[in-house]
């Protein structure tokens, strides 16, 4: 059957968001990795083609030194709206609309599940919260209304459970206390269980990515979340990383073909001060880079022939002027993004072979022959 993709926006993380956060700034002291792209953990960069910039990159989530309390209550944001969003899921929706999809009926079961390991999340969060002496924010409401049926909520389901396995993974290696890297390990791995089974036996795409898993920063989990929180307490604010920034809204305006130039927007920030953009495609530990050029009025980007097969990656677009710097890699952090994440999938078949690419965050761009 036909399963359409969903949704123009979406997903992620965070229990907080008001028309002040829209102004967020990171800190003057933001770090930079001294790795390199020529360092063996970044073995997944690359570099070419006549829109190159002629150097690797790898990208830095690193951030600013953060309190490990504010990196939890962040990630307990995530679990909050996971749980709404499983939650409405499973109670908008029957048994018999998921049927009436063409999906088997244990589907709903297993979101049902799912639904309840959020809610022990958010427990088991909380405790270390309590343990440790810091305050919990309060729970925000959340806008899942593009949700219009039960194919609607399966594609959303695949977006947000990829971010959270990528949030979850970028906020391990942001903190230090034993009980906070306890529960968010554990969480990890339910998280990752999540993604592969919605992936594989729901939509019968490939059940992981490459090898390693792309990490997240707290600002892109930031920026990638916001369309989907209605409202939140600006009590909740001081709870989080100061350092957390809102990046534009980054959109591919025409098909994903790997090895192929496609058009995308970021709203009117550009490059007017002479240096250079670039678009950075994350994958696992490796970053491939790629030159944004201009033509005919829009932004273009040749997209990387190397990320066939690679399932899903999260594009952010950096400004760098490299060419005047005589250094030998290009650092992608938040302190150069000015635009993303967006999501782009490249699945593959059981013996590695590309399947169709598409934006997770563009409705209508994917339709899955192969659904159980």
């Amino acid at each position: 059957m036909k399963f359409p993709a969903v949704f123009s926006c979406f997903v992620l993380v965070l229990p907080f968001v008001s028309a002040s956060v829209f102004t967020f700034t990171a800190r003057a002291d933001l770090t930079t990795s001294s790795r390199r792209a020529d360092d063996p953990a970044g073995d997944d960069t690359t570099s070419g083609g006549d829109n190159d910039t002629n150097a690797q990159a790898v990208q830095d989530t690193s951030g600013t030194p953060t309190n490990d309390t504010s990196v939890l209550s962040l990630s307990l944001g995530l679990t909050e709206l996971l749980a709404a969003f499983f939650d409405q899921g499973v109670s908008q929706f029957t048994k018999e609309d998921y049927a009436s999809a063409g999906l088997p009926s244990w589907v709903y079961g297993r979101y049902v599940e799912m639904a309840d390991h959020e809610k022990a999340h958010q427990q088991s969060m909380m405790a270390v919260l309590d343990k440790l002496g810091a305050e919990k924010g309060q729970v925000c409401q959340y806008n899942f209304t593009t949700v219009d049926n039960v194919r609607d909520f399966v594609k959303l389901s695949e977006a947000i459970s990829e971010i959270s396995v990528s949030a979850t993974n970028g906020a391990l290696r942001r903190v230090k206390n034993e009980d906070v890297i306890g529960v968010l390990a554990s969480i990890l791995g339910n998280e990752a269980r999540h993604a592969s089974w919605i992936n594989s036996a729901v939509i019968g795409k490939n059940p992981w990515n490459t090898a390693l898993e792309t990490p997240m920063t707290l600002s892109q989990r930031f920026t990638v979340v916001l369309p989907l929180v209605a409202s939140c307490p600006e009590s909740n604010l001081p709870l989080f990383p100061q350092e957390l920034k809102n990046f534009a809204t980054l959109k591919f305006l025409d098909r994903i073909v790997p090895g192929q130039k496609t058009q995308i927007d970021f709203g009117s920030i550009g490059s007017d001060d002479g240096t250079l953009l670039h678009a950075a495609f994350n994958v696992g530990n490796g970053t491939y880079i790629k030159r944004v050029y201009e033509q005919d009025g829009g932004y273009y980007v040749d997209l990387p022939q190397e990320l066939a097969s690679k399932g899903a990656v999260f594009v952010i677009i950096v400004k760098d002027d490299i060419q005047n710097e005589g250094r030998n890699g290009l650092i992608v952090s938040d302190a150069n993004t000015i635009a993303g994440p967006s999501l782009l999938m490249f699945p593959f078949d059981s013996e590695g072979n590309a399947e169709p690419s598409y934006d997770v965050f563009k409705f209508g761009d994917y339709d899955a022959e192969n659904v159980h």
